[in-house]
Order: structure tokens, then sequence, then C-alpha cells
């Protein structure tokens, strides 16, 4: 008896639907950790959750904030310093030169020879050559200690964002063992890893960089502002007046450039999942 057609699919083992490949339309699976470029959703969330990564190295971050103060102050004031030598330096031409025209009016107004020659005699003024020394040693003296504060702070901010990025690796890993292997079935290793690694590497180069970055970036433009309201407030105006147009072009390119590394970060996932599937099958073939 022909067996029917029903009988054959119940007599035949089940198998499991295979899971749909995330690279089937481009897109990632949404939600979870191996969900790449998607953007911070919230931002205040997220920098209160940063804080209290660093709040146990706050001491240091105060330590780094005040090399970060000093270094920059320093080198401020460095140019303004340089200054005092290139005066000096400008009086001294100017001698010579006031002496050198002094001469010529008095040959050019045929006034007595003896004066002229007492003129002639007279020893040309010099440059004031031990207070210009002075000046280079303090400007060096200056230079220097704005070059170890700035490895100083450099130093201790490498090892605060190396011992958070550290706590955060460990959350991750203690993240990981309690996620349900259904996720690793529909994640790639390979994109698992790009989280795991290269996000964490861009959040200690973040806290090694940006945040010193932001401090020294910040007294500078306080600092430069003052000296040049000192030297001349005229053209501090006319700099300020072009600000405006440098921020719409700043936020311009900010806003291209998140989109790309975001767009960077999701290839990147892509390729390690693609390199760790493609090592995979070929230790199978090679089983084979």
């Amino acid at each position: 008896m022909k067996q029917s057609e029903p009988d054959k699919q119940a007599g035949k083992p089940e198998v499991p639907p295979r899971p749909k490949s995330r690279h089937a339309h481009g897109r990632g699976w949404r939600g979870g950790l191996g969900m790449p470029g998607e953007k911070a959703r919230d931002v205040r969330g997220t920098l209160k959750r940063l804080a209290d990564y660093l709040r146990p190295q706050r001491y240091r971050m105060l330590v780094v904030f005040m090399l970060a103060v000093a270094s920059t102050l320093f080198a401020i004031v460095g140019p303004k310093v340089m200054g005092m030598a290139v005066t000096k330096l400008g009086e001294g031409v100017m001698l010579r030169y006031n002496h050198y025209v002094q001469l010529q009016q008095a040959v050019e107004q045929n006034l007595p020879a003896w004066y002229v020659e007492q003129l002639r005699g007279q020893p040309l003024p010099g440059f004031d050559f031990d207070y210009i020394a002075r000046i280079l040693l303090m400007l060096v003296g200056l230079y220097l200690l704005s070059s170890l504060f700035a490895f100083l702070m450099a130093y201790i901010m490498s090892s605060v964002a190396q011992e958070t990025v550290f706590v955060m690796r460990n959350d991750v890993k203690d993240k990981l063992d309690r996620l349900p292997l259904g996720y690793f079935d529909r994640q790639t290793h390979g994109e698992i890893l790009s989280r795991v690694t290269n996000d964490m590497d861009n959040i200690a180069n973040t806290l090694q960089q940006s945040l010193t970055q932001l401090i020294t970036s910040v007294v500078t433009l306080a600092g430069i502002l003052v000296m040049m309201l000192s030297i001349s407030p005229l053209m501090t105006l006319i700099a300020i007046v072009t600000l405006p147009l440098s921020a719409v072009v700043t936020a311009i390119v900010a806003r291209y450039s998140q989109r790309f590394f975001a767009e960077q970060q999701k290839v990147l996932g892509e390729l390690n999942g693609h390199v760790e599937e493609m090592y995979g099958g070929h230790k199978v073939v090679k089983v084979f």
C-alpha cells in the first residue's frame, strides 16, 4: 500500500529552521550587545554610567586636571615671555638705526667737522644680551615645566583609562556569561569579539586623549583670549567674530564623521565575523 504524503513527512526527523543570516539585507539584528553602528539614544545616561566608572579614580582625575591646567598655562605664557626678548632686540636695533640717521643728517646739513667726527667716534649702541639671555633661560624653564606636567598628565591619565577599561571588560565578561545561548546563535563570533575588544579600545582611547584634550582646550582658549586682550582688544574682537563660522564648519564635519565612524564600526564587526566564519569553516574542511 502506498504511503501517504503526510505519513512520509511524519516519518522524517524534524529539522529546526536555520537561523536567518544577519547579512541577508545588510543589517544586523536589532538590540543586544552585537548590534553595530547604532547611535546612542540616552547620552545623559551613558555619561552618567561613565562617571560611575570613573568615580573611584576621582582623586587622580583631579590631579590630571591640575596638571593639564599648569601645563597649558606655562605653554601660553611662553610666547608672552618671548615677546619681551623680541622687544629688547627691537629696542637695540632702533638705537643703532637712530645713531646712523643722526650721523647722516649731520653730514647732509654740513655741520662742523668736529661734530661729525664726534658722532663717528661714539660707540655703537649695543644689545642687552644679559637681559635677553635671562629671558631665554626663563623661556626654556617654562617649556620644560610645561612638557613635564604634560608627561605626568598623560602618564596618570593612561593609568586611569586602563584601570577603568579593565573594570568594563570584567563587566562585559560577566554580561556575556549571563546571556542566553540563543543570543550567540543570532550573532557571529567575530561581531561579539569586535564589541568586546575594539569598542573597549575606543573607550580607552577616548578616556586617555579626549578628556585631557577637552581640559587643555578650554584652558588654552581662556588663556589665549586673555593674552590677546592684553595685546590688542581690536584684533581680539576681529578674531572672535570669525568663531561662529568655525563652529558651524566644525559641527558639519563632526556630524558626518560620527556617521562614518558608526559605519566603520559596523563594517569592522562584519569583517571580524566573516574572518571567524572562514577560519572555522577551514578547520572543518581540513578535518574531513
